[in-house]
């Protein structure tokens, strides 16, 4: 489990992008940048499982991840599939931080 303070939500280099302080491994903290992306995207429905709908899904992605991670760190990376559209960048925003 990761406990993190979230920052805030900026632009950088014209890209949206969050700032964020994580603790470390070795308990001390450090701080990120972590850039946003989000779209639709079509998730296909099980074929092995006869519980489950036949037809894909339309859903959201929402993925934050670090690019630049220091060294003996794990690079941090969180993907959301909502069924909640996402068509902004507030949108994006606020469904980071459910």
């Amino acid at each position: 489990k990761v406990s993190a303070r979230r920052g805030t939500g900026v632009e950088r280099d014209g890209e949206p992008t969050l700032f964020m302080f994580l603790p470390a491994r070795d308990g001390t903290a450090r701080s990120t940048v972590l850039p946003l992306a989000f779209g639709p995207v079509t998730v296909l429905a099980p074929r092995l499982e006869k519980h489950c709908g036949k037809e894909p899904m339309d859903v959201w992605a929402i993925r934050v991840w670090e690019e630049h991670t220091p060294v003996g760190e794990e690079p941090l990376e969180w993907i959301l599939l909502t069924s909640v559209p996402t068509t902004t960048l507030e949108h994006a925003w606020e469904h980071v931080g459910w």
